[in-house]
């Protein structure tokens, strides 16, 4: 770019060289804007056949100066010439923004001079668009899409739909445009909403995809924290449900097992052995037989009894002698008081035998 250099900077710069010299023209196609801290060029050039003297000023202040035969530079470490004058600067810092003026002066021509106006600006990165509330329905008073970069500054700009703002939808700009306000949004605002931040040495750019939903119905789809809770809920009622059949099929096995380990044997109390070993119960049959009773385990139910050994044998044939005698003597006396008694009498009825005398209750044993 050009600019004018104060007065007494060209009078300082004319004094070794004629007044009636030949216009000497600089320019430069350097536009002064850098990334912080990068290495810069500011370049010029200038045509003449003479042997030249380029000087280089920052802000009033010499830097250095350049001639075919030799230079001088104020921070070697930093700055260097190149062959026509034009100055290089590396690990630019802070200090290195301002105003430089360049000055080229050859004997018997008119000092041409070129300035620069150099600045440095952060590169922009990660653009983002952020959305209030985030969930918007239809008769909201408003809705904000706010833009912000991780890092860099710059112009911001809004774009929708892949074109410009239209501002008769009622569109406001907040904070340096950096915020968009969509005020009483509707369903004719959805769509994509894209903001760039861009300065002379970078740009980005981020979209928000913006969805006004009917007053009349809720989202449509559930909001995550919802879809959150049911997922969640879900989870625990299935662990909860598998708790459940493990707890019962364990307590299925456990009733089994303890059904298995029951003994198979009679659950009667009252038991006798027999000779031969095996186990009777009052229910069997053979429990009362006389001749396969050794002895009783336990006591024996009420009304059950245990003769001694040849007590069966005689207790029986004395009730039926005695059922016998019974008879005659009836059979006698009836003949007597009503004649002869020729019918059958079956001494069935006499031969139960009566419990002996001697025959102890089973309690007794």
């Amino acid at each position: 770019m050009r600019r004018l250099v104060p007065l007494p900077w060209v009078l300082l710069l004319l004094l070794p060289y004629g007044r009636n010299g030949e216009a000497l023209t600089v320019s430069s196609n350097a536009t002064g804007n850098f990334v912080t801290g990068a290495d810069i060029l500011l370049p010029i050039s200038y045509s003449t056949t003479k042997s030249p003297t380029v000087t280089w000023l920052i802000n009033s202040t010499v830097l250095g100066s350049w001639t075919p035969t030799g230079n001088s530079v104020l921070d070697p470490t930093r700055m260097s010439f190149y062959d026509n004058g034009s100055l290089r600067i590396n690990q630019t810092t802070s200090t290195d923004q301002g105003l430089y003026n360049v000055a080229v002066s050859v004997i018997g021509e008119s000092q041409g001079v070129q300035s620069f106006t150099v600045k440095f600006y952060d590169k922009v990165q990660n653009v983002t668009v952020t959305q209030s509330p985030v969930e918007v329905m239809e008769g909201s008073v408003s809705v904000s899409l706010t833009c912000s970069s991780s890092k860099g500054q710059g112009a911001v700009t809004w774009g929708w739909d892949g074109g410009p703002l239209n501002s008769s939808y009622g569109f406001s700009l907040l904070d340096g445009n950096k915020t968009l306000q969509i005020n009483q949004p509707n369903k004719t605002q959805n769509g994509n909403y894209t903001c760039t931040i861009s300065n002379p040495v970078s740009s980005d750019w981020g979209i928000r995809s913006l969805v006004v939903f009917p007053a009349t119905s809720s989202s449509g789809s559930l909001s995550p924290g919802a879809i959150a809770g049911i997922v969640i809920g879900s989870v625990f009622g299935g662990l909860l449900l598998i708790a459940l059949i493990v707890l019962l099929i364990c307590w299925v096995r456990h009733k089994k097992g303890a059904k298995e380990k029951s003994p198979s044997g009679p659950k009667h109390k009252d038991v006798l052995r027999t000779v031969s070993g095996t186990t009777l119960s009052p229910d069997d049959p053979a429990f009362f037989t006389q001749n396969n009773i050794l002895y009783r385990n336990s006591s024996i139910s009420m009304g059950s009894y245990i003769m001694g050994p040849g007590q069966f044998s005689q207790n029986a044939e004395n009730t039926q002698n005695n059922g016998r005698a019974r008879w005659e003597a009836t059979t006698q006396a009836s003949d007597e008081s009503n004649g002869r008694n020729t019918s059958p009498v079956s001494t069935n009825q006499y031969s139960t035998p009566n419990r002996p005398r001697n025959m102890k209750h089973a309690t007794q044993v």
